[in-house]
């Protein structure tokens, strides 16, 4: 395997489309105020890098705690494979961290902002960047504490979605955060699956998930009314905001009813791999979706 492959699946980019879900309905909500391409642009870059550096912190927490080895059940890592080294890792870590926080800078620094503003989004992009690392890297990081499920919701669906709209209208409105905490669930659902998939493994070495926590079943009671509260959540926003066309992009989200189908009939935790994608997909077209009709109806 090339280089460039061997980094491109350490950044698993099958990964990004759920990143950008909250950029594109958070864009998709502002168009009837103020969109601006140069935002959008900058949002979805500082997405992506957010993303894969968390995919490469998650990478090497693993590898250096010992978590990642021939017992795991998801896709080979690329320290695990001995394709990449820690050293190699860290550096690339610390340079797309470097690289984020001066995407986002220039961001801000290019966009009207208050000086109240500027400091309260330069310590968001911040505290993104550290979240992204702490996940699995550190003495106590927090998805060995069953805290992965709160800084998802948080950073994939608050601040993504909320935090895009602000830098659009300057204004935090009731229908956009309801938008924002249905997408964070969404999120949270995808992590939670992962979590079940990884269940007995994460158990045996001592990795503390809200799936281990609650066990089998009860993971998914969790994972059926997390992805339930994010449908009602994304009904509530549209009745709410008024933009009743936008019930159009839940369509995608009928497929999350063949998923739970599928999850409470499934035994095998190897089985639950393949529906991380019907998630994933399932948030982004719907965001995409939104972001489409938007256009159409304001351009």
């Amino acid at each position: 395997m090339s280089l460039l492959k061997t980094w491109l699946r350490a950044a698993r980019l099958r990964t990004l489309p759920l990143s950008f879900s909250g950029i594109l309905i958070g864009s998709s909500f502002a168009f009837s105020s103020n969109f601006d391409f140069d935002i959008f642009s900058s949002c979805l870059l500082i997405t992506v890098l957010f993303q894969i550096i968390s995919n490469f912190a998650n990478d090497l927490g693993d590898a250096v705690k010992g978590v990642d080895d021939e017992t795991r059940i998801g896709p080979e890592r690329a320290i695990q494979s001995g394709m990449i080294t820690k050293a190699q890792m860290k550096n690339a870590i610390i340079i797309l961290s470097v690289l984020a926080l001066i995407v986002v800078l220039q961001l801000l620094f290019r966009i009207d902002l208050s000086r109240n503003e500027l400091l309260i989004f330069s310590a968001l992009g911040m505290m993104s960047i550290w979240a992204a690392i702490a996940y699995t890297i550190g003495k106590n990081p927090y998805g060995y504490r069953a805290l992965g499920d709160l800084m998802v919701f948080l950073f994939f669906g608050l601040l993504a979605v909320v935090g895009t709209y602000y830098l659009y209208a300057r204004s935090v409105v009731l229908e956009v955060v309801l938008i924002a905490s249905a997408i964070g669930a969404l999120a949270v659902a995808v992590l939670n699956l992962n979590n079940m998939r990884d269940r007995e493994d994460d158990t045996l070495k001592n990795k503390k998930t809200m799936a281990v926590i609650l066990g089998a079943e009860k993971a998914k009671r969790y994972h059926t009314a997390v992805l339930l509260i994010s449908v009602l959540l994304f009904a509530a926003g549209i009745s709410l905001s008024g933009y009743y066309w936008y019930f159009l992009g839940l369509v995608p989200l009928l497929r999350l009813v063949g998923h739970l189908k599928r999850v409470w009939q499934t035994e095998n935790a190897r089985e639950f791999d393949p529906e991380l994608k019907v998630i994933a997909l399932s948030s982004f077209m719907t965001s995409l979706l939104c972001f489409i009709i938007g256009l159409i109806v304001y351009f």
